[in-house]
């Protein structure tokens, strides 16, 4: 009997931590020139389970290319002071279990950037205590991180 008793508890313990193992929402977004190859590189990364809720309904964690490319294109912006908004070029989406990574780019070869503006509204119509940072990189350097939710959605980068 005790050996039941012992069996459910860790079974229980288990699943509690399995409930409980998705307590946060964050989004990571990395915008990078390379200059190189004078290319604006936009990396997201979410939790599958969030970015299906938001995507789907979360009736599945299996995201069609094509519904989460709008997705993204909708609550994710970036403009230049000077020409506006930037059209960014889808690249495509990578998934595993448990993320989800979305590649954009922009060809910067007839635009200098110096500051950027940011509109990152990702996950934060479905997620109320959604977190999104996001990290500048100029080639491999770290330039600066800002971190945006529902009260600041927007942000001005410098590089």
């Amino acid at each position: 009997m005790h050996y039941l008793k012992t069996l459910a508890l860790v079974y229980l313990l288990m699943w509690s931590a399995g409930v409980a193992s998705h307590q946060y929402h964050f989004g990571l977004t990395e915008i990078s020139i390379n200059t190189s190859a004078q290319t604006l590189e936009v990396v997201h990364k979410y939790f599958i389970r969030d970015i299906a809720q938001a995507v789907n309904g979360g009736t599945d964690i299996a995201v069609e290319e094509e519904a989460l490319r709008a997705y993204v294109q909708e609550h994710f912006a970036v403009a230049h002071p000077e020409a506006g908004l930037l059209e960014l070029n889808w690249i495509g989406a990578e998934t595993d279990i448990r993320y989800v990574w979305v590649y954009q780019s922009f060809d910067l070869q007839s635009l200098e950037v110096d500051e950027l503006i940011v509109q990152q509204r990702i996950l934060l119509d479905t997620e109320p205590d959604q977190v999104n940072t996001i990290t500048t990189m100029i080639d491999s350097e770290v330039k600066e991180s800002y971190t945006l939710g529902r009260e600041v959605t927007r942000a001005i980068i410098n590089f």
